[in-house]
């Protein structure tokens, strides 16, 4: 099996896909997702693209689960991510949920969400400035909880990125 060097959380999956747009996580792949992430995924009816690997978490992985659930209060989902993170070796972690950030922070784990990822689509060459920063001001329209002045600053960094 190919090396996971990335865990997504829920939350990015959904709102790449509210704006069509899953497949900029295949920058990324294979990513790997929890059992209970692709539980939330198929609640939210989203087809799980094959580049998403479904990992089983070993009896250690569920023990750590538990800890960080309590130490960080975090959901499941976010604490399996978390948890997966170490069992794989995995580098990369892909949240938007501001505590599960700040466990990954804690924990030595790089973090980006939905944002990063849609600004690395364009750095990579799969979206174009004028679609990445439509989609960056379309996320306020999927439920997606962030601030008009976090928008204005990730449409900066696009405009201001030299290819």
């Amino acid at each position: 099996m190919e090396k996971i060097n990335s865990i997504s959380d829920t939350g990015p999956i959904i709102y790449l896909s509210k704006l069509n747009l899953i497949k900029l996580l295949e920058i990324f792949s294979p990513v790997g997702i929890s059992p209970e992430v692709r539980s939330e995924t198929s609640n939210y009816k989203i087809s799980v693209p094959v580049f998403l690997k479904t990992l089983e978490l070993n009896a250690k992985t569920k023990d750590f689960v538990e800890l960080l659930i309590l130490q960080f209060e975090l959901d499941l989902g976010e604490a399996e991510g978390l948890a997966l993170i170490r069992q794989e070796g995995a580098k990369l972690f892909f949240t938007d949920d501001l505590d599960a950030r700040e466990a990954a922070k804690q924990l030595g784990v790089s973090v980006h969400g939905t944002i990063g990822i849609l600004i690395r689509g364009y750095r990579e060459g799969k979206l174009s400035k004028n679609v990445v920063i439509e989609k960056l001001r379309a996320l306020k329209n999927t439920g997606f909880f962030i601030t008009s002045d976090l928008i204005e600053q990730a449409i900066k960094a696009v405009e201001n990125y030299k290819k």
